[in-house]
Parts: structure tokens; C-alpha cells; sequence
């Protein structure tokens, strides 16, 4: 986790110093440091699942950390696949259109509103069934536990559920602008590294 954070924390600030490059302009920077950022939160939500008491974190932190792991991952998925989305958009309007210049605000609108949708699902969730820090006994082992983080109320299945949804719409939508933007020089979309990209990222999360 550590790892990930400080190497979407060096590729952003590298990216800011060299924001003036050709090439870093092409590839538009201001998307390129969202990725970076989404890709830091996603991160994060490792550690919501990596301590337990014994690591000296009390009940009520573990407590705030289950809390957390919904909206570090899905927050934080929507924010890479967004700014990849929106970025691509961008280049394909410039180049479908043959349009000088693409404002940023006409191209994150569809992934701002997928977005506020999930943070409302997300405070439903956290406000009425949030995630709590459960220790439960072990059958055959009387003198062994294990902690998770588990809904107390009822099952999360429905807010899973919604998000996943919103999670597979803006991957389904993120390959099609791909394949869409294939034929564009690599120098403005990167579509294939792009691409494998996303298979490597779908394997891990799988």
C-alpha cells in the first residue's frame, strides 16, 4: 500500500514538474494527476483490511477504518476510470470534430454524475448499515478469533450491488471510447497500454 501511494505521489509530482513537455501536454496532465490521485485512494483501502488489534489499533479505529474501505475503493476506481474516460473523450472530440480546443468541463460531466451518484450510495450505506470491526470465535478452535469488517444491521448486498453496477458501466463505457480512439497516434490516447492496463488492474481485483 506504502508503495503504491509513494509511486502515484512521485508520477503526479513528476508529471506536474514536466507539465510543460510536448508530450506530457498531449497527454493532458490535469487527467494524468486525477489517475494518480484515484489510484493513491484505491490504495488506501488496503490498509482498512491489513491491521487488527494487535497492531495496536483499538476497536473504534478499526471501526472508522471498515467505515472507510467502501469509499477508498469504489471512490477511488470511479476517480481512475473517470479521468481515463474523460481524457480519452477529450482527445476524440478534438479529432471526431476536428474541434481547436475541448473545454475539461464539457468532458467530466458524465463521470461527475456517476460520481455524486456513488458518494449519495455510499452515505446511505455509511449512515444507516455502515461496516463495523466484528471478532468472531473459531468452531474448531475455541481459543482462536479472527476480525473482519461486517455490516451489523443488515446485509450490504444492495449497496454492493448498486456501486458494482456503477463500477462496470464506466469500465464498459472506458473500453468502448478505447476502441473508438484505436486509430488515434499513441502519442495522445496510448489505447493499447491503456487497455492492458485495465485487464491487469480487473485480474488484481479479482
Amino acid at each position: 500500500m506504502g508503495m503504491a501511494i509513494a509511486n502515484a505521489t512521485g508520477c503526479c509530482l513528476w508529471i506536474w514538474l514536466m507539465r510543460n513537455n510536448k508530450k506530457i501536454l498531449a497527454s493532458q496532465p490535469e487527467f494524468l494527476c486525477v489517475l494518480c490521485f484515484g489510484s493513491a485512494v484505491t490504495a488506501a483501502s488496503i490498509a482498512m483490511i491489513s491491521f487488527d488489534e494487535s497492531y495496536g489499533w483499538s476497536v473504534n479505529a478499526l471501526a472508522h477504518g471498515c467505515k472507510a474501505l467502501p469509499w477508498c475503493f469504489f471512490i477511488g476506481y470511479l476517480i481512475m476510470y473517470g479521468a481515463i474516460f474523460s481524457k480519452l473523450s477529450r482527445t476524440n472530440q478534438v479529432f471526431s470534430f476536428r474541434r481547436k480546443k475541448v473545454e475539461i468541463n464539457r468532458v467530466v460531466r458524465p463521470f461527475l454524475v456517476v460520481l455524486m451518484l456513488s458518494i449519495t450510495v455510499l452515505i446511505i450505506w455509511t449512515s444507516i448499515n455502515p461496516l463495523a470491526w466484528v471478532r468472531m470465535g473459531n468452531k474448531n478452535d475455541p481459543l482462536a478469533t479472527s476480525g473482519k469488517c461486517k455490516s451489523v444491521n443488515f446485509s450490504p448486498l444492495p449497496f454492493f450491488i448498486t456501486l458494482m453496477v456503477m463500477i462496470v458501466m464506466v469500465t464498459i463505457s472506458l473500453l468502448a471510447i478505447l476502441w473508438q480512439t484505436k486509430d488515434i497516434q499513441d502519442e495522445f490516447v496510448e489505447s493499447n497500454w491503456i487497455f492492458y492496463g485495465i485487464l491487469a488492474h480487473l485480474q488484481v481485483c479479482i
